[in-house]
């Protein structure tokens, strides 16, 4: 997958020149106490007669605490502002400016704006899920460096038009990458603001007159205050809890309105191959009906089983975790340990995808290692290849490993299998090869009750 890490020159074009175009943007001011609103095209402040516009602005604010408050901003010399009792938390505002005419073209100007006040990412992604506007841009710290992404009603923008505006430094622009994703590093304190777009070809009236479509503009302030605070973010700034929680609630679930699915299914084991159904109910009971001659039926039961649970909503969690070690530079992320954990589990975590579990059962102890994830539609990861390594536990001794390709298909809003490829070896020169084939998938109906609550 394509990345864009500024300052990669061959991705990157400086803006020369200033438009005459203006945005909205919030800007929290330690100095003052109040969140300024800015009305130009960077996150500064403009001609102050340019807020005779702007009517009926209010900005939300998120605590900490998960408290949520409003407030109307006040006029002041060059800006509007609020002085909220605290900085610490979340600031957005959304605000319809109403048609404009550029030539030809007539359109309706929706603004987005939103600010984060210190490198809490835990307390960013709380906000995320209370408040998401059509065109949003978030944040959050992945492996030191700060990744912005782009979405559109709740999914990853590819291609979004981008404007960033580093600490220092010229103004630069770029596209987000498949996963609607920006990476800057953050290496100087200061105000990063980021700014997007995107046209939407939606016909409508505002007020007596009618517009062909709707452009739509947000942008995102984050302030890191000082060195410590940007080498707090380079070096991964969250907790093990919070990475994680992430990690958890980034896996994709087929969650409580999952109604089940029935498909075909075509095994192979080597060179043995056999048809047959395969039925999954709402609550995840598996029925799997094959052809006689396969050597090994239950390992398919038990890779089809181990797949099901897996994509099973979790629920909330708890998690009573500390750093297992003080390492950033594992290629897999950092290692975690739970505590008081009767199988001993240990992850690693990188970015928001759980990369290994370590555990330890009777006198096996096994290490399940993900070397590649399937983002969908959402964002939300998916397996696509790992590895599970079984040991011995008293003599360290390898027992057996294999590796495993999972293939996805999307049907009806949900995730389902559609290749798991298995090569397996032991410790006596064994070596198998299985394959799972599913196709024509179907979903199964939900009862009236169940689907009239969705």
């Amino acid at each position: 997958m394509r990345k864009l890490v500024f300052p990669a020159l061959a991705l990157l074009l400086a803006l020369t020149g200033r438009a005459s175009a203006h945005f909205l943007w919030l800007v929290p001011d330690a100095k003052t106490g109040r969140v300024e609103v800015y009305f130009a095209e960077a996150a500064e402040p403009d001609d102050p007669a340019l807020f005779d516009r702007l009517k009926g602005l209010k900005i939300r604010h998120r605590t900490p605490d998960g408290k949520t408050s409003e407030a109307n901003p006040e006029r002041h010399e060059d800006s509007l502002a609020v002085k909220p009792k605290t900085l610490k938390g979340t600031f957005g505002l959304a605000h319809t400016y109403g048609l404009l005419k550029r030539g030809d073209d007539v359109f309706l100007l929706q603004y987005n704006a939103k600010a984060y006040t210190s490198a809490d990412s835990g307390a960013w992604h709380d906000f995320e899920k209370k408040a998401s506007p059509d065109l949003d841009v978030a944040a959050r710290v992945e492996n030191g460096q700060l990744v912005f992404e782009a979405r559109w009603k709740g999914e990853p923008l590819s291609g979004a038009e981008i404007h960033f505006h580093p600490p220092s430094g010229d103004a630069q622009q770029a596209a987000t990458d498949e996963a609607g994703r920006l990476i800057v590093p953050a290496k100087h304190p200061g105000l990063y603001a980021v700014r997007a777009k995107h046209v939407e070809d939606r016909a409508g009236r505002h007020g007596d007159k009618e517009f062909p479509q709707v452009r739509h503009y947000a942008t995102l302030t984050l302030t890191l205050d000082s060195a410590a605070e940007t080498e707090k973010v380079a070096a991964g700034s969250e907790s093990a809890e919070e990475l994680m929680r992430r990690a958890h609630e980034a896996r994709a679930e087929w969650g409580e309105g999952f109604p089940g699915f029935e498909a075909d299914v075509v095994v192979s084991q080597d060179d043995t191959r056999v048809k047959g159904r395969l039925s999954v109910s709402a609550d995840g009971e598996l029925t799997l009906t094959l052809a006689e001659g396969l050597k090994d039926e239950q390992a398919v039961r038990r890779r089809l089983e181990s797949l099901v649970q897996h994509r099973q909503a979790g629920g909330e969690r708890e998690y009573d975790v500390d750093f297992a070690d003080e390492s950033h530079s594992h290629p897999l992320g950092r290692l975690i340990r739970f505590n008081d954990d009767r199988l001993h589990s240990i992850y690693r975590v990188k970015g928001d995808v759980i990369t290994e579990v370590h555990r330890t059962m009777g006198e096996s102890r096994f290490t399940i290692s993900v070397l590649d994830v399937s983002r969908n539609k959402q964002g939300k990861y998916l397996p696509h290849i790992y590895t599970v390594s079984f040991w011995d536990a008293k003599t360290g001794d390898l027992k057996d490993a294999f590796t495993t390709s999972n293939e996805w298909k999307a049907v009806g809003g949900f995730d389902l299998p559609s290749r798991i490829l298995t090569v397996s070896t032991g410790n006596e020169a064994e070596r198998h090869v299985d394959e799972i084939a599913i196709g024509n998938h179907k979903l199964l109906k939900q009862p009236a009750a169940a689907a009239a609550g969705r």
